[in-house]
Protein backbone atom coordinates (compact mmCIF):
# COMPACT_ATOMS: atom_id res chain seq x y z
CA UNK A 1 0.00 0.00 0.00
CA UNK A 2 2.87 2.43 0.77
CA UNK A 3 4.61 1.92 -2.79
CA UNK A 4 0.91 2.28 -4.57
CA UNK A 5 0.76 5.59 -2.62
CA UNK A 6 3.86 7.21 -2.86
CA UNK A 7 4.24 6.19 -6.87
CA UNK A 8 1.08 8.91 -6.83
CA UNK A 9 -1.96 6.66 -6.92
CA UNK A 10 -4.02 8.85 -4.70
CA UNK A 11 -6.49 9.49 -7.42
CA UNK A 12 -7.18 6.39 -8.68
CA UNK A 13 -7.31 4.78 -5.22
CA UNK A 14 -9.60 7.04 -4.17
CA UNK A 15 -12.15 6.57 -7.85
CA UNK A 16 -11.57 2.69 -7.20
CA UNK A 17 -13.41 3.17 -3.67
CA UNK A 18 -15.77 4.87 -5.16
CA UNK A 19 -16.93 2.34 -7.22
CA UNK A 20 -16.92 -0.55 -4.24
CA UNK A 21 -20.07 -1.26 -2.25
CA UNK A 22 -20.47 -0.03 1.67
CA UNK A 23 -20.66 -3.69 2.86
CA UNK A 24 -17.58 -4.51 1.18
CA UNK A 25 -14.13 -5.68 3.30
CA UNK A 26 -11.01 -3.97 2.76
CA UNK A 27 -7.86 -5.26 3.85
CA UNK A 28 -4.89 -3.20 3.55
CA UNK A 29 -1.21 -4.43 3.98
CA UNK A 30 2.00 -2.68 4.27
CA UNK A 31 5.34 -3.59 5.56
CA UNK A 32 5.55 0.45 6.73
CA UNK A 33 3.27 2.55 7.94
CA UNK A 34 3.72 6.53 6.50
CA UNK A 35 1.75 9.25 7.56
CA UNK A 36 -0.03 9.59 4.42
CA UNK A 37 -1.44 5.78 4.54
CA UNK A 38 -2.76 6.82 7.65
CA UNK A 39 -4.47 9.52 5.80
CA UNK A 40 -5.95 7.53 3.43
CA UNK A 41 -6.89 4.46 5.34
CA UNK A 42 -8.82 7.24 7.79
CA UNK A 43 -10.81 8.64 4.85
CA UNK A 44 -11.69 5.29 2.68
CA UNK A 45 -12.73 2.85 5.63
CA UNK A 46 -14.74 2.48 8.82
CA UNK A 47 -13.74 1.76 11.72
CA UNK A 48 -10.65 0.28 10.88
CA UNK A 49 -8.69 -2.61 12.75
CA UNK A 50 -4.74 -2.33 12.89
CA UNK A 51 -2.50 -4.55 13.63
CA UNK A 52 1.07 -3.93 14.35
CA UNK A 53 3.91 -6.56 14.54
CA UNK A 54 7.10 -6.00 16.44
CA UNK A 55 10.10 -5.76 13.91
CA UNK A 56 12.15 -8.77 16.17
CA UNK A 57 8.70 -10.54 16.31
CA UNK A 58 8.83 -10.74 12.13
CA UNK A 59 9.76 -14.06 10.27
CA UNK A 60 9.31 -15.34 7.16
CA UNK A 61 9.55 -19.27 7.94
CA UNK A 62 6.66 -20.73 7.26
CA UNK A 63 5.32 -18.21 5.02
CA UNK A 64 3.36 -18.93 1.72
CA UNK A 65 1.80 -16.54 -0.80
CA UNK A 66 -1.69 -17.05 -2.59
CA UNK A 67 -4.25 -15.66 -4.65
CA UNK A 68 -7.98 -16.45 -5.12
CA UNK A 69 -9.13 -15.27 -7.89
CA UNK A 70 -12.81 -14.67 -7.10
CA UNK A 71 -15.43 -15.16 -9.57
CA UNK A 72 -18.62 -12.31 -9.47
CA UNK A 73 -21.67 -13.32 -7.96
Amino acid sequence: ADEILSRGFNEQIYGVFRTLPENVQVIVVSATVPSDLLEVTAKLMNDPVTVLIKREERTLDGIRQFYVNAERE
